[in-house]
């Protein structure tokens, strides 16, 4: 998966053409905020303002300059916050979900270089018909491996549709960084991280949207060895005018340096109904079941099960401004995600720990404006 021709490509094409300049910027943002109250099998509960709604919040900057002959220059510069105590997410960046400067073609396509979404963030919130909201499915399979949010040092390639069909490559490129125990749920120790890949194959016709997705990322472990990380997705959605339905399906991997090969493999189902001009509904159940190995070790456990429900209503009060309510169930056996029923949770609340063959509900009302 070579993107330096592309590249090369688009540059030369640049150089050819003279610069009639037109620069537009836009300004925008999502506030989401939520209140919910979560309550365990165990009896524990917790009431809280959630750091993320149904949209993660956000404000950001982007824009483009007209280069002429079908070339732009492109950026975009996006903050994450919690709306609860203000405070920047990402681990305190800037700009930690996106900060990229590109150049597109109208033929060729569009490379862009920064901090940005993997292809796995936009092959599972696109194909989910709940969007990755609190309580969906897709969102604890997203969760449970942060190089599938934001990566750092990205080449990313994006094709020219050709027919129904278009495309995403991307590279995220090491630079030898140190990988820190504990510093994810990706991470099964210390070490160095190398260089990534990922792909986005989509197609689209009339009301059908589809998608395949694949990401692999991977470690040199200082103990000796390495670890590699493989996701894939596929997922589609057809829209029936007042009705939308929704299937994803989900593999991840994770491949140990001694050979061993923990791996979780879900799927959703779900739809969305415009009952009134203003008021949406939504349905949603999924399951995850892991291999029996504990992700991090590979060492044998009971094979474990994970299952979701996600009910909810969303009324628009207008395109900016909507409030919604959301209603969600987890269920465990024998320690699911291979070992991480805890983490896979966290789509519902992050701060309670999951009882192994236990269960969590959860219900959550929220007010969110786009500016």
């Amino acid at each position: 998966m070579h993107l330096l021709p592309f590249t090369a490509a688009l540059l030369v094409s640049a150089t050819a053409i003279p610069c009639l300049a037109q620069s537009v910027v836009r300004v925008y943002g999502i506030i989401d905020a939520a209140v919910s109250r979560t309550r365990m099998s165990s009896g524990a509960s917790l009431q809280r303002m959630e750091q993320n709604g149904h949209y993660p919040s956000r404000q950001g900057f982007e824009g483009y300059e007209d280069l002429g002959g079908g070339m732009k220059a492109t950026f975009r510069l996006e903050q994450g916050f919690a709306p609860d105590t203000g405070a920047t997410l990402q681990g305190g960046r800037a700009f930690g979900r996106d900060a990229y400067v590109g150049l597109a073609s109208s033929s060729l396509g569009e490379l862009r270089l920064g901090r940005q979404y993997s292809v796995m963030q936009t092959a599972l919130g696109k194909y989910d018909p709940d969007h990755l909201s609190q309580y969906s499915p897709a969102l604890a399979a997203q969760i449970s491996n942060l190089e599938q949010t934001t990566q750092n040092n990205v080449i990313k390639y994006l094709s020219p549709r050709l027919g129904a069909f278009s495309a995403t490559l991307t590279a995220s490129l090491a630079q030898d960084a140190a990988v820190p125990p504990g510093s994810g749920p990706q991470v099964v120790g210390a070490g160095r991280k190398k260089t990534g890949y990922g792909a986005l194959l989509e197609y689209s016709q009339d009301a059908l949207i589809a998608g395949m997705g694949y990401q692999r990322n991977r470690q040199t472990l200082t103990a000796g060895g390495g670890a590699g990380q493989t996701v894939m997705s596929l997922g589609a959605i057809y829209d029936f005018g007042t009705f939308d339905i929704g299937a994803l399906g989900w593999r991840h991997q994770n491949a140990l340096g001694d050979g061993g090969t923990p791996s979780t493999t879900m799927w959703t189902l779900g739809g969305s109904w415009l009952v009134a001009p203003a008021l949406r509904l939504v349905l949603q159940v999924g399951q995850a079941t892991d291999n029996g190995r504990v992700y991090a070790t590979g060492a044998a456990k009971a094979k474990g099960t994970s299952r979701f429900l996600n009910i909810g209503a969303t009324y628009e009060f207008s395109t900016r401004t909507a409030v919604y309510a959301r209603a969600g169930r987890l269920s465990d056996k024998d320690n699911g995600f291979n070992g991480r029923a805890s983490l896979a949770a966290s789509s519902i609340n992050d701060a309670l720990t999951l009882p192994v063959n236990g269960s969590m509900t959860g219900v959550s009302l929220g007010l969110r404006h786009r500016f």
